[in-house]
């Protein structure tokens, strides 16, 4: 048995009640130039119908550039292989979404990574939590120095007029919902 999507999955002109009473390698002779290299995966169908054994999730690269979730299950009735269920998911637009995903956050890296400016982030509680290359550079830290230590530790001693510029980080903390960026001027120790 098999239904529309199936026989849409596969670009069969034939309506699912046409395909009833074909044999195995019948169907899977239909389905094979749907895969981009046909010789292997009939091999690969195959060896799974052969060993009977359940495959769920197998993800399964298409021709035209679909990607399909695949199960097989063997149906077995009193020990006895009656047939086989296969069932198909079409993941191509959320593995196409992933690899945007990826794509939008190696860009998101590469921009913080490379950017001309410090930039810094810390917990509610005021542990620095990663500090891109050039803040590195400017406070004279490595990233393993850095991550753990209060973000105090990057304030000047003293402000431009003799302040003590904690109360601006302990502002901060106290309501991080209000300051989502921040300029934290100096360097290390007070340098800078």
């Amino acid at each position: 048995l098999a239904n529309q999507i199936f026989c849409d999955y596969f670009w069969f002109k034939e309506s699912p009640e046409d395909l009833m009473g074909m044999k195995t390698e019948e169907i899977i002779g239909r389905v094979i130039p749907a895969y981009p290299h046909p010789e292997e995966e009939e091999k690969h169908i195959l060896g799974i119908i052969r060993d009977g054994r359940k495959v769920i999730g197998e993800e399964t690269a298409m021709r035209e550039g679909r990607i399909y979730l695949r199960d097989f299950i063997p149906v077995v009735v009193d020990g006895t292989p009656r047939g086989h269920l296969w069932y198909f998911v079409d993941i191509t637009a959320r593995k196409r979404a992933e690899e945007a995903l990826r794509e939008s956050e190696n860009r998101y890296r590469d921009l913080v990574q490379t950017a001309n400016s410090a930039i810094i982030r810390w917990s509610r509680d005021g542990s620095i939590t990663f500090m891109n290359d050039y803040g590195l550079r400017f406070f004279g830290y490595s990233e393993a120095e850095i991550v753990g230590r209060d973000v105090r530790i990057l304030l000047p001693r003293d402000g431009s007029q003799n302040n003590d510029m904690s109360f601006l980080v302990d502002k901060i903390l106290s309501r991080p919902g209000q300051h989502q960026q921040g300029h934290m001027p100096g360097g290390r120790g007070g340098e800078g």
